[in-house]
């Protein structure tokens, strides 16, 4: 006879390093973490300098570092990102990857291309040094780069999960999503209501599903460019600078297993930060399933 799985009401924190040792044993050739940054504008860019630091120095981890924008720096830029009248015409992340190994101890790739998940993924090459932590980073605004985005999760073999943090942002408001999985199998065995751990949460797109459908922001009038209406003061010159920072707590907090929500929402306009908690309960109304399906049963069922 099988008895009901009890979920204790405290809060769960989130597990995201694979069982590959961190320090210790002959980890020659292996990163502590795999990290790819996609969107070098407003956001990204200031968000791949702080990443950097804090898992280089701060944490003094060994890391490889991916930027992937294909864009160009252009004299609007310079208004609310972090670039200057030196970077006018060079790739974005060509920039700020030159910025990044001048100033930290950290391995920089670059793509200069749209997204592609085959390429461009924090993953390690098959039979090559494997990494605890692969972390996918989103600072796109459209849902085209998002859906790309999303393919990274689909099973492809890799015994390793890879972490997709979504940011986006309007002219004052914006959301961050955490998350590594597509689908509810994948979630299973997710939540250990003896340690209370979490290793799998559903991804961005499966959390708010509009991603992937439209724009966050409303388009501008059909004769003004979107150059022009940033310009105009459809965006906050705080705002990229605001979730960045949200971002980095996240990135901070999950590498430190302290990490207790899967998503962020914030208003500058009426002043209001909420979370939203890691809580098997939750996960299993937003997949359609039932909670135990998603809990760890190792000593919890008879």
């Amino acid at each position: 006879m099988r008895r009901k799985i009890q979920v204790s009401t405290g809060l769960y924190t989130i597990d995201p390093f694979s069982a590959v040792p961190l320090r210790g044993g002959d980890r020659s050739g292996c990163y502590d973490a795999l990290v790819t940054i996609v969107g070098l504008g407003g956001t990204g860019a200031f968000l791949a300098e702080d990443v950097a630091r804090l898992l280089s120095v701060h944490f003094g981890w060994r890391i490889r570092l991916t930027l992937v924008d294909h864009d160009v720096v252009e004299e609007h830029n310079e208004r609310r990102q972090a670039f200057g009248k030196r970077d006018r015409g060079r790739h974005k992340a060509q920039v700020v990857g030159e910025r990044l190994v001048r100033q930290y101890p950290v391995e920089v790739a670059l793509s200069l291309a749209p997204y592609d998940h085959r390429r461009d993924a924090p993953r390690f090459e098959r039979g090559g040094p494997r990494s605890r932590l692969s972390l996918l980073i989103g600072c796109v605004d459209n849902p085209h780069a998002r859906r790309e985005l999303a393919r990274t999760l689909e099973t492809d073999g890799y015994s390793i999960p890879v972490w997709w943090l979504d940011l986006g942002n309007s002219a004052a408001s914006g959301q961050l999503l955490l998350g590594n999985a597509l689908r509810t199998h994948d979630l299973r065995d997710s939540f250990d209501s003896e340690t209370h751990t979490c290793g799998g949460l559903p991804a961005p797109s499966v959390q708010a599903p509009e991603l992937l459908q439209a724009p966050l922001a409303s388009l501008p009038a059909p004769d003004v460019d979107c150059a022009a209406a940033q310009i105009a003061g459809d965006q906050e010159p705080f705002v990229n600078r605001a979730i960045a920072a949200l971002g980095l707590a996240m990135v901070t907090r999950l590498c430190e297993r302290r990490l207790t929500w899967r998503a962020t929402y914030f208003d500058l306009d009426v002043g209001t930060l909420r979370y939203i908690h890691v809580d098997p309960h939750d996960v299993a109304s937003l997949m359609g399933v039932r909670t135990e399906k998603l809990l760890h049963r190792s000593r919890a069922a008879a």
